[in-house]
């Protein structure tokens, strides 16, 4: 079998010298640093000034990094980022000390030469696609803890990719910027979120609202194998999604605001979940709807939320048939948020939460359809016996239009039963009055 890499040892001090200026040691596909935690780097720099073997670093020629590199890290970016790092005068951002707190400055002469003499495994394959370097990375990190999101962004510089993660945070090489919904302060916590991106915590939740865009009905499973299959398809159109993902986290930053100004706290993840739920279920049940006031809603949406958790009702077993295992309604309902892969679960849990909302006060219906077919106008003048529904005079069918009843603007549906043939400046000059209402005016100012 042709062996597809080269294979050289190289000393730090080479490494940092040749290898350095040319390498992304953190390009899009590789699992993000933890913030704030130099523990990871202290122990790589302890293994080698203790002289002990830190494993091989893998890395690709390129030619398309964002950034112009001509080599991207496939595997050991931590590694290759804690010896840069740790060379750093402690003056600048990103320098960090031992465990014992010392710097690279306070290293006597001959512990600095040692530590540059220390030789590196340099695994290093030819220019490779994407999809080839998210799998070397997937197979060198098969007993390792590398979670699903961690193996996804492993993809790399891939529409979808990009979508996902540039939605969430500010990537080198992907242009604009985050949505307004993770925004983060100068201490790098999510402004308007009370949960973390840890791991890719916020981009699987991200990932998995992409597949569910992709899908007729929007509420339903996202499980693994679904949405991997979704980064992999050479069909997923990420620019057709992305308005799609800019109004679903438009309205998830709306909800989070609304919940700070009543209740001091911003969306958990358990908001995040449900509040995504009901989105997709107002999306597949009334298609084009509004929400007329964000405080009115986010309240009705966590006394709903209080009730399943606390009402005397939601401590009874759980009897839906959902379930396998047995457990109180409240609990059902909690578990569910956590299972992306189950579509009946997501749905029973949004009904429970329905169930408890009243949420025809605080959304507008308003029907994708917003006019009448010539079948439908002309059927509906003969049942008027070619009347005016306003003025009862008789009408010609070019002098007429069809009248919602209730105004679409307010909600009214373009249903059969919802509108009425009447002469054109009747129409234009109600507005969104209601028809009966209108009617009753032009009766009292002795109109008609």
């Amino acid at each position: 079998m042709k062996m597809k890499f080269t294979r050289k040892t190289v000393t730090i001090d080479e490494f940092l010298r040749d290898y350095i200026p040319i390498l992304d040691r953190q390009p899009i596909g590789q699992r993000l640093p933890v913030p704030n935690n130099v523990e990871k780097a202290q122990g790589i720099i302890q293994t080698i000034l203790d002289g002990y073997d830190i494993g091989d670093l893998t890395i690709a020629t390129v030619n398309d990094n964002p950034m112009g590199f001509l080599q991207e890290s496939i595997d050991g970016g931590h590694r290759k980022r804690g010896i840069y790092d740790f060379k750093l005068p402690r003056s600048e951002e990103g320098a960090f000390a031992t465990a014992d707190g010392l710097y690279w400055s306070d290293l006597t002469k001959q512990q600095q030469d040692d530590f540059l003499k220390y030789k590196l495994v340099i695994v290093e394959y030819s220019e490779i696609d994407n999809e080839t370097k998210g799998h070397i990375f997937r197979n060198k990190n098969k007993t390792t803890d590398v979670n699903f999101m961690e193996m996804l962004n492993s993809y790399g510089n891939i529409p979808i990719a990009n979508l996902v993660r540039g939605l969430v945070r500010k990537v080198q090489g992907i242009p604009g910027v985050p949505h307004q919904l993770f925004e983060q302060t100068a201490q790098k916590h999510f402004r308007f979120l009370e949960f973390d991106n840890k791991r890719l915590k916020i981009e699987d939740y991200v990932a998995r609202i992409a597949y569910r865009y992709t899908q007729q009905e929007r509420l339903g499973e996202s499980s693994d194998t679904q949405v991997e299959a979704m980064y992999v398809s050479d069909e997923t159109d990420a620019q057709a999604l992305k308005p799609l993902m800019i109004a679903h986290c438009d309205y998830l930053l709306e909800c989070s605001q609304a919940k700070f100004g009543l209740y001091g706290r911003y969306l958990t993840q358990q908001d995040f979940k449900i509040l995504s739920f009901i989105y997709y279920s107002l999306l597949d049940n009334y298609k084009v709807f509004s929400i007329l006031d964000y405080d009115a809603f986010m309240k009705d949406y966590m006394e709903a939320r209080n009730i399943i958790l606390n009402d005397d009702k939601y401590k009874e077993l759980n009897d839906t048939g959902v379930d396998s295992v047995e457990r109180t309604i409240a609990e059902a309902y909690q578990g569910y948020l956590q299972v992306p892969n189950n579509g009946a679960k997501i749905r029973q849990a949004t009904d429970w939460i329905f169930s408890e909302m009243d949420i025809l006060k605080v959304v507008q219906i308003k029907d994708a359809k917003r006019t009448y077919t010539y079948e439908e106008k002309v059927r509906k003048l003969i049942e008027q016996n070619s009347i005016c529904a306003i003025s009862g005079e008789e009408v010609k069918y070019k002098d007429c239009e069809a009248a919602h009843i209730v105004a679409h603007s307010n909600g009214g549906q373009s249903t059969y039963d919802n509108f009425v043939m009447c002469k054109r400046k009747y129409n234009r000059d109600m507005g969104s009055t209601n028809l009966n209402d209108y009617k009753k005016l032009l009766v009292e100012k002795g109109e008609i």
